[in-house]
């Protein structure tokens, strides 16, 4: 494996993911498809209003303006897109959703609600999204 990871950085290729069990990445999709429902403010929506289903958690704007109660420069104006989780190692990004989505180097705004997942909801999480791959902000799923 050592060798192939040589050979892959050696011609430039993305490294290789590290192999996760399917169920988990399922158990993941569910989460933030079905509980936290993620998809519903991290993916850009039609003129109808309806999902990109080929965008999926690419970033989207985000349609409600802050409340009177909370200043607009704390209030989220474009959710970043979360496919791959850019700019997160694997470890940070347990961390992130299991300490209240709070980190030094990643504050999220509202109103991202402050998750505290568990660890093995966390870990199903950031394999998801990981799994959907460092893809272009353009391209297919």
């Amino acid at each position: 494996m050592r060798l192939l990871r040589a050979l892959v950085c050696l011609v430039g290729l993305p490294p290789l993911a590290e192999a996760v069990d399917p169920a988990v990445i399922a158990r993941g999709r569910y989460l933030t498809h079905d509980v936290a429902m993620c998809v519903e403010c991290h993916t850009p929506r039609d003129a109808e209003g309806a999902l990109i289903a080929d965008r999926k958690f690419m970033g989207a704007p985000f349609p409600v303006a802050a409340p009177a109660f909370i200043r607009s420069e704390d209030w989220c104006v474009k959710t970043p897109r979360i496919a791959g989780l850019p700019g997160f190692e694997r470890e940070e990004a347990i961390a992130f959703l299991m300490n209240g989505a709070r980190s030094p180097r990643h504050e999220s705004r509202w109103p991202m609600p402050p998750f505290h997942l568990t660890r093995p909801d966390a870990e199903a999480v950031v394999s998801y999204l990981m799994s959907l791959g460092p893809r272009p902000a353009g391209g297919p799923p």
